[in-house]
């Protein structure tokens, strides 16, 4: 359930009740366990068992493991529910206990959800900043693992995390840090050249298996890259024609740069009918 400010809030006798859990964190301490490499399955793969939202207590003294009880409650690591409303970077989900929770999602997850009114299921880190609590949603466990690895580098928070994951995708971003690309970096909305050189020199030897996680290879990657090339140079944000292209690709993985580019444009053009 929502709490002013934007922030989550579970009530007492709700979900588990409790207290609220606030505190003071400077760029936000986070819960959520991150997986290990050899943990990168597909999401969907690993769904079945069902975790529902808890309670959000008070915490005191430092952040324990992520994904361990804590008094009076546990972390929130996946929510499971309707897709009530989405909004550029943060949607609304509604648990089957009715409780309504909102949460914070980058552009290149965004442009890859359902329809409102459909059931979904999002991993989520739990972030207390400005002694407010905020959940952070994602897809895929090496999409929230990077989200962990950059709030480890140097002045990044959980807002310019946000906007590095929205303007690139988790594995083009991690290859953009592992192969020292601060020209890439710096297209990043708020993330200036000192920054940018103090990630990669944060985590450029800490990302390369979530970078190959994501990867693709041979003749389609080709293809796929200069689809997206294309759609940027006509106005798409990269994480929309990431996005874009990688559905018009499940469709037909045969399909050339042209038609593929044909594809999502078509695509756009009936929906806005």
């Amino acid at each position: 359930m929502r709490g002013r400010g934007g922030g989550v809030r579970a009530t007492r006798h709700q979900e588990g009740g409790g207290g609220d859990r606030v505190g003071h964190e400077g760029t936000g301490r986070v819960h959520g366990a991150p997986a290990s490499p050899s943990a990168y399955r597909s999401h969907s793969e690993r769904r079945g068992r069902r975790h529902r939202g808890g309670a959000l207590p008070r915490l005191h003294g430092p952040a324990p493991q992520a994904g361990r009880l804590l008094a009076g409650g546990v972390v929130i690591s996946r929510i499971r529910g309707r897709l009530l409303s989405l909004d550029t970077d943060r949607i609304e989900i509604e648990t089957s206990a009715g409780l309504v929770y909102e949460v914070h999602v980058p552009l290149s997850i965004f442009h890859r959800l359902p329809a409102a009114g459909t059931d979904l299921e999002l991993l989520t880190a739990y972030v207390v900043q400005d002694e407010k609590p905020h959940l952070y949603g994602f897809l895929e466990e090496y999409e929230r693992t990077l989200f962990h690895r950059l709030l480890g580098a140097h002045k990044v928070g959980p807002r310019l995390a946000l906007a590095m994951m929205s303007t690139y995708n988790a594995g083009r971003l991690a290859r953009a840090i592992a192969e020292k690309d601060a020209r890439a970096l710096v297209q990043v909305n708020g993330l200036g050249k000192k920054t940018a050189e103090r990630v990669i020199l944060d985590l450029s030897d800490k990302v390369e298996d979530i970078a190959a996680a994501d990867s693709r290879t041979g003749p389609e990657a080709k293809r796929a890259a200069d689809a997206v090339a294309a759609l940027t140079g006509l106005g798409y944000s990269f994480a929309e024609a990431d996005a874009a292209v990688r559905e018009a690709s499940r469709e037909n993985g045969d399909r050339s740069t042209e038609e593929i580019v044909r594809s999502v444009l078509a695509r756009r053009a009936s929906r806005k009918e």
